[in-house]
């Protein structure tokens, strides 16, 4: 079965190694843009207006897990 077995690492070629690098590399821009962009729309919210979507938010997955269990039992 092999469940407690250590594994050996698997070395990257060079070639692999560059283009690993080069698809994190535009992931990590990817990201940065939405970060910057997201900060740029919520840089004047107030507190309220976060605790409301906080709040909101809450409800939502909260209400959506509740509608899961009740239809688990279901």
């Amino acid at each position: 079965m092999n469940l407690f077995k250590k594994h050996k690492e698997m070395k990257l070629g060079s070639g692999q190694e560059k283009i690993a690098e080069g698809i994190a590399g535009r992931i990590l821009k990817a990201q940065r843009r939405i970060a910057d962009y997201l900060n740029a729309i919520s840089k004047d919210w107030t507190p309220y207006r976060w605790k409301f979507l906080l709040v909101t938010l809450c409800l939502s997955f909260g209400s959506y897990c509740i509608y899961l269990l009740w239809q688990a039992f279901n």
